[in-house]
């Protein structure tokens, strides 16, 4: 039996497992105990979340982690054996998104000037994805460049859209929650992708960012870095989280050479597509069959 969430529905399958006497496979999709105390700000609660989540998982054989730094970070914190973790290959579905969806002509839809350049987010609008950073970061930024050609686009909702009319005189638009050839010509048609959550196991959107030919920048802290870092030529940045005069200065040196930019949008394009789906189904089936689980 595979478990996908510790939430409601996990327990059930859970449950099940074990009257079966099946054995349990689960995917760690989501780092509750940093989710609850970017929510919260209490110590206490993440401990809490910790400590359930070690008792949740403690029957399971194997646990999937979706990053090699989730590797690591399940081992330290859910206290399971590295012989018990398998490492999930991450992919992106290069049909549903690609550099061919860009389409200009989709901002008029928005009431969004074409030439500006885009900045996106694309995920829940929520503390937890470290969004009130973003704004902050992103207001400064704006107030301090001489050059107000550019924009910032929000796909998503969540808490944190209540800011809307407030950031509208710092063009920052909400799009609100987008999916299919909608999202994915929103992608290509972007020309930097940013990412600050520091909660996030993978971050698939990094990975759809990049397939897309939009160049990302992504917090230090979590699983969108190694997708970065998987690649030997440059596709993105990784900044130190929270440290604001680090993210502006990044947007400063990706913006102001446009050679490099396109350069840096070429380098995604041909990582992304090495990133196949496929490669992480053969990863999961694997998982559940073979004897033994090496971690490389």
């Amino acid at each position: 039996v595979h478990i996908s969430t510790p939430g409601l529905v996990g327990l059930y399958g859970y449950v099940i497992a074990r009257r079966l006497k099946c054995d349990i496979v689960g995917t760690y999709h989501t780092d509750f105990p940093m989710y609850v105390y970017k929510n919260t700000n209490s110590k206490i609660a993440k401990k809490i979340t910790t400590w359930l989540l070690r008792l949740f998982y403690k029957k399971f054989k194997i646990i999937l982690a979706r990053s090699k730094e989730y590797v690591a970070i399940i081992h330290r914190d859910i206290k399971k054996d590295l012989g018990n973790i398998a490492y999930l290959q991450p992919g992106v579905n290069t049909n549903t998104f690609g550099a061919r969806y860009a389409d200009e002509s989709i901002w008029k839809e928005y009431a969004i000037d074409k030439n500006l350049k885009k900045f996106l987010y694309v995920g829940r609008l929520s503390p937890e994805k470290n969004v009130d950073f973003l704004f902050d970061v992103w207001k400064d930024f704006y107030q301090r460049s001489a050059n107000k050609n550019i924009c910032l686009v929000m796909v998503g909702s969540g808490d944190l859209d209540k800011f809307k009319e407030q950031l509208q005189k710092y063009q920052v638009y909400f799009l609100g929650h987008k999916e299919k050839e909608e999202l994915a010509s929103i992608y290509a048609s972007s020309d930097i992708f940013l990412f600050p959550s520091v909660t996030d196991t993978l971050g698939q959107v990094v990975l759809e960012a990049l397939v897309s030919g939009t160049p990302t920048i992504v917090s230090d802290i979590g699983g969108p870095k190694t997708i970065i870092q998987g690649s030997q030529e440059r596709v993105g940045f990784i900044v130190s989280a929270n440290d604001k005069q680090k993210w502006i200065e990044t947007l400063d040196v990706i913006t102001s050479n446009q050679a490099y930019l396109q350069k840096i949008s070429r380098n995604a394009q041909n990582y992304a597509q090495s990133l196949s789906i496929d490669k992480t189904f053969e990863s999961f089936y694997k998982a559940h069959h073979a004897p033994y689980i090496i971690i490389e």
